[in-house]
Protein backbone atom coordinates (compact mmCIF):
# COMPACT_ATOMS: atom_id res chain seq x y z
CA UNK A 1 0.00 0.00 0.00
CA UNK A 2 2.70 2.29 1.00
CA UNK A 3 4.44 1.94 -2.73
CA UNK A 4 1.77 2.96 -4.02
CA UNK A 5 1.03 6.21 -2.99
CA UNK A 6 4.95 6.98 -3.05
CA UNK A 7 4.14 6.02 -6.91
CA UNK A 8 1.68 7.95 -7.21
CA UNK A 9 2.45 11.17 -5.29
CA UNK A 10 5.87 11.04 -7.80
CA UNK A 11 3.98 10.63 -10.82
CA UNK A 12 1.52 14.08 -9.59
CA UNK A 13 4.69 15.64 -9.09
CA UNK A 14 5.97 15.27 -12.65
CA UNK A 15 2.86 15.62 -14.65
CA UNK A 16 2.69 18.64 -12.59
CA UNK A 17 6.01 20.05 -13.68
CA UNK A 18 5.51 18.90 -17.43
CA UNK A 19 2.24 20.99 -17.50
CA UNK A 20 3.24 23.88 -15.10
CA UNK A 21 7.01 24.72 -16.12
CA UNK A 22 5.92 25.76 -19.92
CA UNK A 23 2.95 27.82 -18.67
CA UNK A 24 4.95 29.78 -15.82
CA UNK A 25 8.11 30.09 -18.31
CA UNK A 26 5.55 31.57 -21.33
CA UNK A 27 3.66 33.80 -19.20
CA UNK A 28 5.80 36.86 -20.32
CA UNK A 29 4.83 38.65 -23.38
CA UNK A 30 7.52 39.17 -26.39
CA UNK A 31 7.26 42.79 -25.98
CA UNK A 32 8.35 43.14 -22.64
CA UNK A 33 11.32 45.32 -21.51
CA UNK A 34 13.21 42.14 -20.40
CA UNK A 35 12.97 40.59 -23.69
CA UNK A 36 15.13 43.37 -25.18
CA UNK A 37 17.23 41.26 -27.91
CA UNK A 38 18.58 43.54 -30.38
CA UNK A 39 20.36 46.92 -29.89
CA UNK A 40 17.06 48.40 -31.87
CA UNK A 41 15.05 47.38 -28.94
CA UNK A 42 17.66 48.79 -25.95
CA UNK A 43 17.63 52.12 -28.17
CA UNK A 44 14.03 52.67 -27.72
CA UNK A 45 14.00 51.53 -24.31
CA UNK A 46 16.77 53.42 -22.69
CA UNK A 47 14.85 56.74 -23.88
CA UNK A 48 13.52 58.61 -20.97
CA UNK A 49 14.53 59.60 -17.66
CA UNK A 50 16.21 57.41 -15.24
CA UNK A 51 15.82 58.21 -11.29
CA UNK A 52 18.93 56.56 -9.22
CA UNK A 53 17.02 54.09 -6.52
CA UNK A 54 20.05 52.45 -5.02
CA UNK A 55 23.30 50.72 -5.58
CA UNK A 56 25.12 48.09 -3.98
CA UNK A 57 28.67 47.74 -3.95
CA UNK A 58 30.92 44.76 -2.84
CA UNK A 59 33.58 45.75 0.21
CA UNK A 60 35.51 42.58 -0.89
CA UNK A 61 37.70 43.28 2.12
CA UNK A 62 34.56 42.43 4.24
CA UNK A 63 32.88 39.86 1.93
CA UNK A 64 30.11 41.79 2.10
CA UNK A 65 27.31 44.06 0.13
CA UNK A 66 26.84 47.83 0.97
CA UNK A 67 23.60 49.29 -0.46
CA UNK A 68 23.53 52.87 -0.79
CA UNK A 69 20.43 54.92 -1.73
CA UNK A 70 19.91 58.66 -2.23
CA UNK A 71 18.67 58.80 1.56
CA UNK A 72 22.34 57.17 2.60
CA UNK A 73 24.48 59.20 0.65
CA UNK A 74 22.43 62.38 0.52
CA UNK A 75 22.48 63.00 -3.06
CA UNK A 76 19.76 62.24 -6.26
CA UNK A 77 21.45 61.23 -9.09
CA UNK A 78 19.44 60.99 -12.79
CA UNK A 79 19.97 60.04 -16.10
CA UNK A 80 18.11 61.70 -19.72
CA UNK A 81 18.64 59.66 -22.18
CA UNK A 82 17.64 61.15 -25.92
CA UNK A 83 16.27 59.81 -28.99
CA UNK A 84 19.11 61.38 -30.94
CA UNK A 85 21.41 59.35 -28.89
CA UNK A 86 22.35 62.32 -26.48
CA UNK A 87 22.26 61.91 -22.80
CA UNK A 88 22.66 64.01 -19.76
CA UNK A 89 23.74 63.27 -16.04
CA UNK A 90 22.26 65.38 -12.87
CA UNK A 91 22.68 65.60 -9.51
CA UNK A 92 20.82 66.99 -7.35
CA UNK A 93 19.06 68.40 -9.76
CA UNK A 94 22.00 70.12 -11.48
CA UNK A 95 23.40 68.97 -15.35
CA UNK A 96 26.92 68.08 -14.41
CA UNK A 97 27.69 66.70 -18.15
CA UNK A 98 26.40 66.31 -21.40
CA UNK A 99 27.72 63.48 -23.30
CA UNK A 100 26.64 61.18 -26.86
CA UNK A 101 26.22 57.79 -26.39
CA UNK A 102 26.07 54.51 -28.18
CA UNK A 103 24.87 51.06 -26.96
CA UNK A 104 27.09 48.20 -28.22
CA UNK A 105 25.87 43.85 -27.76
CA UNK A 106 28.35 41.13 -27.59
CA UNK A 107 26.39 38.30 -27.37
CA UNK A 108 23.32 38.64 -24.84
CA UNK A 109 25.24 41.61 -23.06
CA UNK A 110 24.72 45.25 -24.08
CA UNK A 111 27.30 47.48 -23.01
CA UNK A 112 26.60 51.54 -22.98
CA UNK A 113 29.90 53.48 -24.56
CA UNK A 114 29.99 57.67 -23.07
CA UNK A 115 31.53 58.62 -26.73
CA UNK A 116 33.05 61.64 -25.41
CA UNK A 117 35.32 59.92 -22.30
CA UNK A 118 35.46 56.36 -24.25
CA UNK A 119 33.95 55.46 -20.61
CA UNK A 120 32.22 51.64 -20.93
CA UNK A 121 29.64 49.61 -18.40
CA UNK A 122 27.40 47.01 -18.79
CA UNK A 123 23.80 47.64 -18.36
CA UNK A 124 20.63 45.82 -18.53
CA UNK A 125 17.18 46.41 -18.50
CA UNK A 126 14.34 44.50 -16.43
CA UNK A 127 10.55 45.86 -16.51
CA UNK A 128 11.31 49.08 -15.40
CA UNK A 129 14.66 49.25 -14.30
CA UNK A 130 18.05 50.10 -15.50
CA UNK A 131 20.88 48.65 -14.17
CA UNK A 132 24.67 50.12 -14.97
CA UNK A 133 26.62 46.95 -13.95
CA UNK A 134 30.39 47.14 -13.25
CA UNK A 135 31.46 43.58 -14.16
CA UNK A 136 34.94 43.72 -12.82
CA UNK A 137 34.10 44.85 -9.45
CA UNK A 138 30.36 43.28 -9.55
CA UNK A 139 28.94 46.70 -8.31
CA UNK A 140 25.77 47.52 -9.71
CA UNK A 141 23.52 50.62 -9.78
CA UNK A 142 19.53 50.46 -9.78
CA UNK A 143 17.81 53.46 -11.64
CA UNK A 144 13.81 53.38 -12.05
CA UNK A 145 12.29 55.21 -14.91
CA UNK A 146 10.65 58.48 -14.00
Amino acid sequence: MTKIVVFKSRWMVLVGMVFLIPILSGCQDEGLPDQVRSLDDAYAFIVGEWEWKKSLVINRRQGSTLVQTPKSEGITKQYVFQGNRSMQYFENGTVLWTADYQIEINETKFRLQILETGFSTGISFHTDTLIFINRVFGDNEFYIRK
